[in-house]
Formats: C-alpha cells, sequence, structure tokens
C-alpha cells in the first residue's frame, strides 16, 4: 500500500517572505536636511533648534509632542497594519510605508496645533503671527518619513 503526502502551502511561505523583509527594518519620521548647518537652507536644523531650544529661542518640542500623545493611536495603527501582512493583504513595504504616512501626519499635525511656549513680542511683530512653528509653512512642508535598515 502506498501513501501520498501533500503539502499544501496556505500561506505560510508569503508570511515568512513579508517577516524576513520586516526583520531589521524601521521607519524613521522627521525633518531631514543637508550637511550645511546655515539654518536659512537646513530646515531640519531648525527644527532641531525648534525641537529642543537653543540660546533665545525656547524648546517647542514638536517631534516628542507628536510621539508622546500619539503613542497608544500609533501602537494600535501599527498592530492593525501588522495584522494585515500576516492575513496576507498587505506586504510589509505598504505596512511601513502607511506607518510613515501616519506618523508624519501626526508632526504636522502638532506642528500646527500643538502646546508651545508662545512668540516673543518681537518674533510676533517680525512676522506677523502668534503662532510658534509656522511661518512660512516649509518646516511642516518637509516633514516626511524614511525607510531604513536599523
Amino acid at each position: 500500500m502506498s501513501s501520498t503526502i501533500i503539502d499544501k502551502d496556505l500561506g505560510w511561505k508569503q508570511i515568512k517572505k513579508q517577516l524576513s523583509i520586516l526583520n531589521g527594518m524601521e521607519v524613521a519620521s522627521g525633518l531631514f536636511g543637508t550637511e550645511s548647518p546655515d539654518p536659512e537652507t537646513n530646515v531640519a536644523y531648525r527644527g532641531i533648534i525648534n525641537e529642543v531650544g537653543h540660546d533665545n529661542t525656547p524648546a517647542r518640542p514638536f517631534t516628542r509632542q507628536a510621539f508622546d500623545s500619539n503613542k497608544n493611536a500609533t501602537n494600535k495603527f501599527t498592530d492593525i497594519q501588522y495584522n494585515k501582512v500576516l492575513a496576507g493583504t498587505s506586504t510589509t513595504v505598504k505596512m511601513l510605508n502607511r506607518l510613515g504616512v501616519y506618523t508624519s501626519d501626526q508632526i504636522k499635525r502638532t506642528i500646527t496645533t500643538g502646546n508651545f511656549v508662545p512668540n516673543s513680542p518681537v518674533t510676533i511683530a517680525i512676522k506677523g503671527s502668534t503662532r510658534p512653528l509656522i511661518n512660512t509653512g516649509e518646516m511642516r512642508q518637509a516633514e516626511n518619513y524614511k525607510i531604513r535598515k536599523r
């Protein structure tokens, strides 16, 4: 009597492939600039000055505020995206891109609506606005994400 064994792959190979792509990858959200320390040309440099403060510029931690105030929502969003990969309805690359867009949007929203030290009267007179972090909108528009190896 002979028997036959049939090995049916119900998606395990695809899941393994997607998880191997994820291994060692991360999403970095923030401002990515040039090597220039000139604040006129390097939006990332200006972002750091605003994030941590410097000389007469008080700290306005827009990135930390965004991540701290959205930690639970981001974890839930990540779980949903990860489960889509495991279910075979999404890919690792799509998941990472969705997470990048999601976290970048949180930072942009915080730049716009965050609770920060107000502008000084001198700054208000120069730029004509009381809203910190927003003058031309360049920093908010430059907020982005990268998918990279850890």
